[in-house]
């Protein structure tokens, strides 16, 4: 039994406003202008979290964005967002919390109402403006709306064209589409701008697989398994594409590492 003093959490929450600007701040200047009395940034460094109780439950609530991050009942269900905090028709960060946490909730079209008012503010800050669409982007794409999805990465591109999540999900957007060039071109982007994400390089090399260019897929499995060795599925799809070329026992190493960390 764990003991009641220790530090027993296993899935940690922050605020996905914090998390956007964190992935997607280009230095650690760009960090400093919103928080200057940190030098190194992590989720857990860079939050100002208040934890607490309240009359239906549990709520964390993120005290840098003014916005609720989980609030649980008693019974121990996510309190609906509705009954957490107030929408201020002027605060386009906390109408851009709401739809982040609608889509969580799957309510897709709610949430582009939500970013849609983000946008149409004047002199929004630009991490906000940024997430406004590259979320507005991944509620088109999960109505598979992917030609509007695409359009709304263009513009957060536009606006920073070193964000790195944007060129990600629209690759994910071609990719879907089975436009895999055009996937492949916008995921080598991301990676120039964050060359240690495993899921970009993952993602490029699934789109190389589908293409027959093997070697490529191969090439990004190595990168995704040197980010992190444990990632059975990139092992698994690395002896796929070993198989393809005809290297069979290389194919069957890969495929005993992929079932080992299984």
């Amino acid at each position: 039994m764990k003991e009641l003093n220790e530090n027993n959490i296993e899935n940690y929450y922050h605020c996905k406003i914090c998390i956007n600007e964190l992935q997607n701040a280009t230095s650690t200047k760009d960090l400093s202008m919103i928080d200057p009395k940190l030098s190194q940034y992590t989720p857990r460094t860079y939050a100002r979290l208040e934890v607490g109780l309240t009359k239906q439950g549990f709520q964390v609530w993120c005290v840098r964005h003014n916005l609720n991050v989980i609030h649980i009942d008693f019974k121990g269900q996510e309190v609906d967002i509705e009954t957490t905090k107030d929408i201020d028709s002027e605060d386009a960060n906390t109408w851009l919390a709401k739809g982040m946490q609608l889509i969580k909730l799957e309510k897709y079209d709610e949430g582009i109402r939500c970013f849609n008012e983000v946008i149409r503010f004047e002199g929004v800050d630009h991490y906000a403006l940024c997430g406004a669409w590259n979320e507005k982007g991944l509620a088109c794409s999960h109505l598979e709306k992917y030609e509007e999805a695409i359009t709304c990465y263009d513009e957060a591109i536009r606006i920073d064209p070193n964000y790195w999540n944007a060129w990600n999900n629209q690759g994910t957007a071609f990719y879907d589409q089975e436009k895999y060039e055009e996937a492949i071109t916008c995921y080598d982007e991301a990676i120039r701008i964050n060359p240690d994400n495993e899921s970009v390089w993952y993602d490029k090399g699934n789109a190389s697989f589908y293409l027959e260019k093997y070697e490529e897929a191969i090439t990004c499995y190595d990168e995704v398994i040197r980010i992190n060795p444990e990632n059975y599925s990139a092992w698994g799809n690395k002896g796929d594409s070993l198989k393809k070329l005809g290297r069979d026992e290389d194919a069957e190493q890969c495929f005993t590492k992929s079932k080992e960390l299984q």
